[in-house]
């Protein structure tokens, strides 16, 4: 199974948990440095027919940890086929942005939307609403000012207010417009109101070009 590893800059590494009966991904270092957040998540199971799916333990959601392996603790409860994945820390420190995702039984992409939650694991806020159309959202990352919310849904990037549901696209929706155009990566600019985005292409001669 996977677990939290931390390296110092002398060389040491030590892990920070240990769950046997759970999977731990998606570790985020706090901007002073002093936590942890991670998800947990159940275990691979496998199924007949080479498929697999995930075993409920109780015990996933996200959590908290000190970098010094202490003060572990839990931030979100979920449900049987719910995962709390890739939290992302507002710079303040005081907020942290994640992806709630709904799989099917057997382990395939499932459809999600974005929270936002206290550090102190309260004052849980829904942010999207795609599960509802069965899409996917990714990459949940804070603007410099900690003011917008930046992320991948389908093939373009989005903003979504960090206090309330206001969404608007900054990509064109390349799906619509080029069935060979996607949004690859993004990262928010200092004055935290521009994105720089990379595209990749698939031209009808099924080379990959990236912009």
């Amino acid at each position: 199974n996977e677990n939290i590893l931390i390296h110092f800059s002398s060389g040491e590494a030590r892990f920070l948990t240990g769950n046997p009966s759970n999977d731990e991904k998606f570790p985020a270092l706090s901007p002073d440095g002093k936590k942890v957040v991670f998800s947990r998540v159940g275990q691979f199971k496998s199924l007949p027919d080479f498929m697999f799916t995930r075993e409920y333990t109780g015990n996933e959601g996200l959590y908290l940890i000190n970098t010094d392996g202490t003060g572990e603790r839990r931030l979100t409860n979920l449900a049987p086929g719910t995962e709390d994945l890739m939290p992302s820390w507002s710079p303040d420190g005081k907020k942290i942005v994640f992806v709630r995702q709904i799989s099917n039984q057997v382990i395939r992409p499932g459809f999600s939307d974005l929270y936002v939650i206290n550090a102190d694991g309260a004052n849980l806020n829904k942010l999207t609403s795609y599960a509802e159309t069965d899409t996917r959202v990714s990459l949940p990352i804070f603007s410099p000012d900690g003011e917008r919310i930046a992320y991948h849904s389908g093939v373009s990037t989005y903003v979504v207010e960090a206090n309330d549901r206001s969404n608007r696209g900054v990509s064109d929706d390349a799906g619509t417009l080029s069935p060979q155009e996607m949004d690859m990566h993004f990262s928010w600019l200092p004055n935290s109101s521009e994105l720089l985005i990379s595209k990749q292409y698939q031209p009808l001669d099924g080379r990959f070009h990236n912009s």
